[in-house]
Formats: structure tokens, sequence, C-alpha cells
């Protein structure tokens, strides 16, 4: 007779993972039509940057508040507010007159988005108990990969085939079909604030308030440790195609299709971690050992013009280390927050891939504009080596916060 608290916990985490795999479709909605909505509109390529650009920073401003709310009225509620807004607005896009009107959709696209990662893994971490969480985190983080993976091929695909509108029309559906599953299952994600204890500081004082949460150090370093994350990983997600082609003389073809590869790697990567993880290997020792291994393969990629095929390989080591450093990097932040903090904490830690989203476009665009392609892979391993350096910082933290309680200092 199977565990009832198996099947809800895995129903929680099912139900988590498809929001993630939804925000993630819902992010990439645009991209896969970009050409069709310039030549339609007549626009160009920058007009439209800044279509992207407004929602980045409305989701990276916004997550912090929606860390707030998420505290305040239980993540359950923002989840399902959030995907329903987004895919809303996704839909609406369909049907602009012209190109202006993108701008307070994307606005509306971005306050939508928001609300996942702190809703998702305040969920997680209050109804996931902590043998499972690894695992838990490692298929949130799959959703979403998969959600990047599909919106290419299905929005894209029906673009092409029927125009920009159908495209964006459909990944708003989809949106809104994810957001009724969501709601059906509502019972599984259901977290009302709770006052609890970080593991290793029960003394500490519970829910604190946002000032108070920005002025630790964890948390600043953690926040430091995603924006640098983003911009290590943007190297090959999206630009890693045209550094492929522009100075490894990879075709397009090959090169996007080694991206895939590379990207495919990083899931199986989020999967094993996890498994380990709940296997009682540290995450911290996943964490160190995948960061360096895959600093490194990402230094060689750049150190030379190599063969486009021993690049690609170099890449697939390389995110194949980045995804499995995400079940360790989020249970650094769980175990570093104060009671009762979850939402917040997440909000502000979070917002950093959005910072990290926003300056990566204006350093790599950089380098292929000035014929330096090889330079983008140098500096993704750079910025990954130094999430090692943050990572480590916030675990030295950490460790000198137990102590002070465990000593019965204030």
């Amino acid at each position: 007779m199977s565990d009832p608290n198996e099947r809800i916990h895995g129903l929680t985490i099912g139900t988590v993972s498809a929001a993630h795999f939804g925000s993630h479709f819902l992010q990439l909605s645009i991209a896969p039509v970009l050409p069709l909505i310039r030549d339609d509109l007549g626009v160009s390529f920058l007009q439209l940057s800044w279509v992207l650009t407004v929602f980045y920073a409305t989701s990276g401003v916004g997550q912090v508040v929606a860390g707030i709310l998420v505290d305040r009225f239980g993540p359950h509620r923002l989840l399902m507010a959030g995907i329903t807004l987004q895919s809303v607005a996704v839909l609406a896009m369909a049907a602009v007159p012209d190109y202006h009107w993108l701008f307070p959709l994307a606005f509306l696209a971005g306050l939508g988005n928001t609300v996942y990662h702190p809703s998702d893994l305040s969920i997680l971490s209050r109804r996931i108990p902590r043998q499972r969480l690894g695992r838990a985190i490692a298929s949130h983080v799959i959703g979403g990969a998969i959600g990047f993976a599909a919106a290419p091929i299905v929005i894209g695909g029906i673009g092409a085939a029927f125009g920009w509108r159908a495209g964006l029309a459909c990944g708003g559906l989809v949106g809104l079909a994810i957001a009724l599953f969501i709601v059906t299952r509502r019972h599984a994600i259901h977290a009302p604030h709770v006052e609890h204890h970080v593991e290793g500081h029960p003394d500490r004082q519970p829910t604190p308030g946002f000032l108070a949460i920005l002025a630790l150090p964890v948390i600043r370093l953690t926040f430091l440790f995603f924006a640098l994350s983003s911009l290590a990983g943007a190297a090959i997600m999206n630009f890693g195609a045209a550094t492929l082609n522009e100075g490894y003389a990879a075709t397009l073809t090959l090169a996007n299709v080694g991206i895939s590869i590379a990207l495919a790697a990083s899931i199986l990567g989020t999967f094993l971690s996890g498994i380990v993880i709940d296997r009682g290997t540290p995450h911290r020792v996943v964490a160190v050992v995948a960061l360096v291994v895959g600093g490194i393969a990402c230094l060689l990629a750049g150190a030379a013009p190599w063969p486009a095929m021993l690049v690609i390989a170099l890449l697939a080591v390389s995110e194949f280390c980045f995804g499995a450093t995400t079940p360790p990097r989020d249970i650094t932040v769980r175990e570093s927050v104060p009671a009762g903090s979850l939402g917040k904490s997440y909000g502000i830690v979070y917002s950093g891939l959005d910072g990290g989203q926003l300056v990566a476009p204006i350093i790599y665009g950089f380098l292929l504009d000035h014929a330096l392609p090889q330079l983008v892979f140098i500096v993704a391993g750079i910025a990954t080596l130094a999430m090692l350096l943050t990572l480590t910082g916030a675990w030295r933290r950490n460790a000198a916060a137990a102590k002070t309680v465990g000593s019965g200092a204030v």
C-alpha cells in the first residue's frame, strides 16, 4: 500500500514543476517570433529588444516585492495569480495593433513572472521534507528547463506556419491551461504562513522585516551568486550558437544542435545532483566540484579556436556541471534565511537572475560585434569560478551565525 505522504509530496512537486515549466515557456514566447514581429510591424530588433528589457526589469524588481507578498498572503495564492496574469498578457500580445502596445503588456507579463521563484521554492521548502528536498528542487529546475526548450519548438513552429500572432496566442493558451491545472490542484500547494526556525539557527528571531533581511551578508552574497549564474548561463543559452558560428567555424545548424546538447546535459546534471544529494552526499561538496569543473571547461572552450565539435563537448561538460549546482544553491538559500521569511529571501536572491540577464547582452554583444567571440566563453568561465567565491562566502557566514547562536551570544 502506497504511503499517502509520498503521494501528496509527489503531487506538490509535480504541480510546482508544472508552474515553473509555464514560467519559462512564457518567458521565451516572444523570442522565437521576433523576426516575424519585426517584419510585420516594421520595427528594428533594437526596438523590440526594449520590450524584453521592460519584461526583465519588471520581473527583477518585482520579485523582491512578490517575495514580501508571498510571506504575507501565502505562496499558493501568488502563484495562481501570477501565471494567470502572465498568460493573459502574452495572449493579448497576439492582438496588438502596433509595436507600442507591446510595452504595457510586457510590463504585465513581467509582473506575473515575479511570483514563481519565491512562491515555488517557499512551497517546496514548507511542504517537502529535507530528505527529499534535493530531488524536489531538481524536478522544479528541470520543469523550467523543459519550458525553455519547448517554447522555440511550439511557439516558433506555429509562428512560422501561421504567423507570429498565432504563435503568441498559442503560448498564452498553454499558459492558461497550466494555470487551470494548478488551480485544480491548489490543495497540494497550499502553504499558509507559518513561523519556523532555520536548521542550525534555533534561536534566531522570527519574521524579520525586509530591510533586516536585505542587510544580511548571506543574502547579498547569494544575490551576487545568482547574478553571476545568470551572466554565465546567458553566454551559452543566448549567445552560444552565435559564438560557435563566429569563432569556431560551426554552421548555424551545427551550432544550434550543439547548444541543444549542452542544455540537455544541464538537465541531466540537475537530475543527478538531486539524487546524489538526497543519498547523503553533502550539497556543498556537489557545488564545489561542479563549479570548479564547469568553470575550467568553459575557460578551455575559449582558450583557442578549437574544432567546433571539441568546443561543443566542453560546453556540454560545463552545462552538466552548471545544472548540478542548482539543487545545492537552493538548499543553501533555504538553510541561510531567517524564520518565516522564505518568500522575501527567495524574492531578493532570485532577482539576481534578472540582473544578470540585463547585463549579459551588453557584454556578449560587445564582444561579438568586435570580433572577440572566444572571450564570450572566457567571461562565462570567470563568472562560474567567481560563483564559487560567493557561495563559500555564504557558507562561512552561516557557520559564523551558527557558532554565535550556539555560544549564546546576542
